[in-house]
């Protein structure tokens, strides 16, 4: 019995000896962080009176069992080791699940502050924006909008959220041609479907009865595994935009008929003028006179039609009517047509046989190849060849305008399409706006082609560019 006490004292003191090592290792005692705090630590111990009676059981078990086989002493210490073992083994489990559940509480207290930091950051990214964001669940109930947003619609801050503003039409959407867009088919509507909506011109009708011009972008928001969650709507207010194209277009038809209708007057005075005295003798100062008149007209005709050009090119109002095109039938009517104006005497076309027709705009084409003559004979030397090459490469047709001039510095290369950006050449003429060879590359880019030069100082230029070939039905 003696025996049996003395294992039960150890046994005491190795739970004491563990209790105290877990206390020593809490944070605050002896180190700065545990893995745990003593309040688990106590809480994980008060589970000990279920460990002493299933000792306790298994102790009167074992004792009923050494004295049924009437063993000895030692026989009954080795069942006492095997009890300890077994107690000891409790002890191990209950101290790995007191740390599971701790782990777990950690991770979920650093989810938690992960979920308020990314709170916080995405409510300070909406506010942000200037554009209108509105967010819906997938219902298509507004679940978040910022501040931008609810000035759009005439929403205080404190107002509550509209419902399904995008469903249920309280907020009126309208084509920009004044009707209403279908309720399914609204840029939110279309999102809870799995589209993606981007830059939509629309009319926007807010509560308070006004009208704005908004560019509507919109997307549906999916969880990792592809659940629909709801729908993102971005509202960008474009009416000061618009009002300024309403202006610019004011402005076009002002430039483009209002000025071209007198200079046409005078274009055509001046023109019968000349003929009228052909049929008299006149000295040289009244045929200069006359021959100014009629180059200045048409100088200013041609500035006209740049401003007019480039600001239709910048807005993306020109449209282009493309048909199949003989290349070298079209150049050989250009020169007779151009040649009261030009000197087309001395261009020379070489035109390869079995040339393709190209896909192109006749007029838009025609503005091509005359700005890329103009300056082929304005910059070069008077009595020189200016020649226009066609071949066929890579499924395209390239042109090449070629003259025998100056050439170009290789430091003004880069400024030759950009607007309003003349070479020092050019400033020495003082002729034009800049426009001329802006506009020939955005009309070659609207044909889907490309535009490029080469140029050696003292040997001259060639400007080239590509165009589509015109597919065979």
């Amino acid at each position: 019995m003696r025996r049996e006490s003395l294992l039960l004292l150890v046994a005491v003191l190795i739970a004491v000896g563990v209790f105290l090592v877990d206390v020593f290792l809490t944070p605050g005692y002896a180190l700065p962080t545990a893995p745990y705090d003593v309040s688990i630590l106590i809480a994980a111990y008060a589970l000990s009176p279920q460990i002493v009676m299933a000792v306790t059981g298994l102790t009167i078990t074992l004792r009923s069992v050494a004295a049924w086989l009437q063993q000895s002493p030692p026989f009954i210490a080795a069942l006492y080791a095997l009890g300890l073992l077994f107690v000891g083994g409790l002890g191990v489990a209950l101290s790995s699940q007191t740390r599971h559940l701790v782990r777990l509480r950690a991770e979920a207290e650093d989810l938690a502050e992960e979920r308020g930091r990314l709170l916080a950051e995405l409510n300070a990214t909406i506010a942000s924006i200037p554009d209108g964001v509105v967010i819906c669940d997938s219902n298509g109930d507004v679940i978040r909008m910022n501040s931008a947003a609810r000035r759009m619609v005439g929403l205080s801050p404190t107002e509550p959220l509209p419902k399904t503003p995008v469903q249920a039409g309280q907020w009126h959407l309208e084509t920009p041609d004044g009707k209403p867009v279908p309720t399914g088919e609204t840029p939110g509507a279309r999102a809870l479907r799995g589209e993606t909506v981007v830059s939509q011109l629309l009319i926007l009708r807010t509560v308070d009865g006004r009208a704005l011009w908004v560019a509507v972008s919109s997307a549906p928001i999916r969880m990792s595994q592809g659940e629909l969650l709801g729908a993102v709507l971005d509202f960008a207010d474009v009416t000061v935009m618009h009002e300024l194209q309403e202006e610019r277009e004011n402005l076009l038809h002002t430039v483009s008929h209002d000025l071209r209708t007198p200079l046409t007057v005078i274009l055509t005075q001046a023109q019968l003028l000349d003929r009228l005295m052909e049929a008299r003798v006149r000295d040289e100062r009244e045929r200069r006179s006359i021959e100014a008149i009629i180059a200045g007209a048409r100088r200013m005709n041609a500035m006209i039609q740049d401003l007019v050009d480039s600001a239709r090119l910048e807005s993306g109002q020109l449209r282009l009517e493309r048909v199949p095109i003989e290349l070298g039938a079209f150049l050989s009517d250009l020169k007779v047509r151009l040649a009261g104006v030009m000197e087309m005497d001395r261009v020379r076309v070489e035109t390869p046989a079995g040339m393709p027709p190209v896909l192109a705009d006749p007029n838009r084409l025609e503005r091509i190849f005359t700005n890329l003559l103009s300056n082929a004979l304005k910059y070069s030397d008077p009595g020189t060849e200016v020649t226009v090459r066609l071949q066929q490469r890579d499924g395209k047709v390239v042109a090449s305008v070629s003259d025998r001039g100056r050439g170009i510095a290789p430091d003004e290369m880069e400024l030759l399409f950009q607007p309003f950006l003349r070479t020092r050449r050019a400033l020495e003429r003082r002729e034009g706006l800049g426009l001329g060879l802006y506009i020939t590359k955005r009309l070659v880019e609207a044909h889907g082609g490309e535009i490029w030069v080469e140029s050696e100082l003292g040997k001259g230029s060639t400007f080239s560019f590509t165009l589509p070939v015109a597919r065979s039905e």
